[in-house]
C-alpha cells in the first residue's frame, strides 16, 4: 500500500546539556570545560589562553558534528548544590 501523504518524519534531537554530560568523563581540559558549562561557571574560563581557546573550539566542533541533522534543544540543568553562578568580577 502506497501512502497518498506518506508520514512525517522528524530528525533526532540532542539535548546539549545531554551531551556535556558524557563530556565529563572525557580527559582534560575537556571534561573540565564540559563540568563548567553544566555548573553555569563558563565565566571562570581563561579564554586569553590559546589552549583553553583552542579546547572550547574543539568541544563545540565536536558537538556540531555530533548533532549534524539533528534538532538541539537546550535545557539548563538546575545549579548542582554548592556550584552557585558565578559572576565576572567586577572593575573597581
Amino acid at each position: 500500500m502506497k501512502w497518498l501523504f506518506p508520514p512525517r518524519r522528524f530528525p533526532a534531537v540532542i539535548m546539549f546539556e545531554d551531551w556535556l554530560v558524557g563530556q565529563t568523563s572525557a580527559p582534560r581540559p575537556r571534561s573540565t570545560l564540559a563540568q563548567l558549562m553544566l555548573d553555569r561557571r563558563f565565566a571562570e574560563v581563561d579564554l586569553g589562553s590559546q589552549r583553553n581557546r583552542d579546547a572550547v573550539r574543539l568541544l563545540l566542533d565536536d558537538f556540531e558534528r555530533d548533532a549534524e541533522g539533528q534538532w538541539v534543544r537546550s535545557d539548563p540543568l538546575p545549579s548542582r548544590a554548592g556550584a552557585e553562578p558565578s559572576r565576572p568580577p567586577s572593575h573597581r
